[in-house]
């Protein structure tokens, strides 16, 4: 997922029943709430691992034990103040969080995840048009063109 896609995710876009998260819009400013509608192609539904879906869980039951909010239309991502988290705050917390891990390389930046995630399916040889579903790229060409090139010329 993309920064501004996991910020915009609320509590209703998450199945845990079937194990999905809905991907569908973005945040680009918390200070006026300013959302966008995804793109066609980047609206999708993702599968979510079972350790993801076990940290979303614990975090939900943790928030209502706390008392807050975690209906439908509340967001996942919040400040320490229960807050609408702000992108660059979000880029804050993981530089920290990053530093804070001496196996992680001190340059780590979130859409590098993102990167490496694409990179990983393209050396496993997983189909181009299921990663490109997969990441919400329009077609397929701009994943073969840029992450294909690239995994030839670093193996």
């Amino acid at each position: 997922l993309r920064r501004s896609q996991v910020l915009a995710l609320t509590w209703g876009d998450i199945d845990f029943s079937n194990a999905t998260i809905k991907v569908d819009k973005n945040l680009l400013s918390a200070k006026n709430h300013v959302f966008t509608e995804g793109k066609e192609h980047q609206k999708r539904t993702i599968e979510m691992s079972d350790r993801l879906s076990e940290a979303l869980l614990n975090l939900k039951n943790y928030r209502r034990s706390i008392g807050v909010n975690v209906c439908a239309n509340d967001f996942i991502c919040l400040t320490e103040s229960h807050g609408v988290l702000e992108p660059t705050y979000f880029d804050k917390l993981f530089r920290k969080f990053v530093k804070s891990c001496p196996d992680i390389p001190s340059d780590l930046r979130f859409h590098d995840l993102r990167w490496g995630y694409i990179r990983s399916q393209v050396l496993n040889n997983i189909d181009p048009m299921t990663i490109a579903d997969n990441v919400g790229h329009k077609s397929c060409v701009f994943t073969m063109d840029y992450y294909y090139r690239y995994r030839n010329k670093t193996a």
